[in-house]
């Protein structure tokens, strides 16, 4: 009895380790080619003004940063977001991939990268572009597709100078 419950022992520890060893296949390169290909894609919606199938790509939690907004969260959130850039008769431009890093465990990726928008001056109305970089922060479904689950942009362009107090308001004295 002591034998046969040792060899099942030794058996089954075989089995494990054996087990144990085999580990996931690498997909990070392949996952890298991935999501390069998806920005491409995401360039290609963004130029044609297609914000809902744009904003499809975020996760139902994801964050959008930009420049000059309160954070926009979610899918509907993001889409009510690049709606109103995108119906600016002056919107144009991109962005491109210049690193994507996957984790180990394949299930998270960053994208990092350059952009540059053009649209109108809400004071002016007159043509502007921005040009400034993004980090995308990636998870991988269980279907195996990729969402974003935040995305944060920073300009190059130097903050707006506050506009000086009318010449008709006065200063309060310091006492």
């Amino acid at each position: 009895m002591t034998q046969k419950w040792l060899i099942g022992s030794a058996l089954g520890l075989v089995m494990l380790f054996t087990s144990c060893d085999k580990s996931a296949p690498d997909t990070r390169e392949a996952d890298a080619k991935a999501l390069k290909a998806i920005e491409v894609d995401l360039v290609k919606l963004m130029q044609a003004k297609d914000t809902k199938k744009f904003s499809s790509f975020y996760s139902a939690d994801a964050r959008l940063y930009s420049i000059g907004v309160p954070v926009a969260v979610g899918p509907a959130a993001i889409e009510a977001l690049l709606k109103p850039m995108t119906d600016d008769p002056n919107f144009g431009g991109s962005f491109t991939t210049s690193k994507v890093t996957v984790s180990k465990s394949g299930d998270l990726a960053s994208t990092e990268g350059s952009y540059e928008f053009t649209g109108s001056d809400p004071a002016t109305k007159q043509k502007v572009t921005d040009k400034g970089h993004y980090v995308t922060g990636w998870k991988k479904q269980e279907e195996g597709g990729w969402k974003i689950y935040t995305d944060i942009m920073t300009s190059e362009m130097p903050p707006a100078a506050a506009a000086p107090a009318p010449a008709h308001v006065k200063k309060k004295k310091k006492r």
